[in-house]
């Protein structure tokens, strides 16, 4: 049997508006080597040799340190 949703609402959710999370100087530096080096978020983390979530996590702020040696490789 078939199941479908139709004309079946789903609860109203309260969203939370995002968190806005204030970066640390070497997150924004991370992300300025990125634009001045003119590539893309997934461009970059291959480049880094760290997957996409990665450097996505660090540059939004969800990881609160980023390791010297990615530091040291985005500044090279």
């Amino acid at each position: 049997e078939d199941i479908t949703l139709e004309n079946r609402k789903l609860p109203q959710l309260d969203k939370k508006p995002p968190a806005v999370r204030k970066l640390t100087s070497e997150q924004q530096e991370l992300i300025a080597i990125r634009r001045q080096c003119g590539l893309s978020q997934d461009q970059f983390a291959e480049a880094l040799g760290i997957g996409f979530p990665r450097l996505s996590s660090y540059e939004h702020g969800r990881t609160d340190s980023i390791p010297d040696w990615i530091m040291q490789a985005a500044r090279s």
